[in-house]
């Protein structure tokens, strides 16, 4: 399976209404070469609420606010 999001970016983060919950998903089989720093931040994010890694990009917010246009 391929599973990518419509920007080729990999949802990282949480969601305000689900508490103790990371998602990390949608790297499109490239994952494995970012396991390492997934898995801290990871904890960072459960443990501190927060990560010194820049992933403003990866929010899973991003998907909400800037849903594509489908075409019917």
């Amino acid at each position: 399976m391929d599973a990518c999001t419509h920007d080729g970016h990999a949802i990282v983060g949480g969601v305000p209404e689900i508490d103790n919950t990371v998602f990390m998903c949608g790297f499109s089989g490239h994952g494995f070469k970012m396991a390492p720093v997934m898995g801290k931040i990871a904890s960072d994010l459960l443990l501190e609420g927060k990560t010194s890694f820049p992933i403003g990009h990866l929010s899973p917010s991003r998907l909400v606010n800037n849903l594509p246009k489908l075409e019917h």
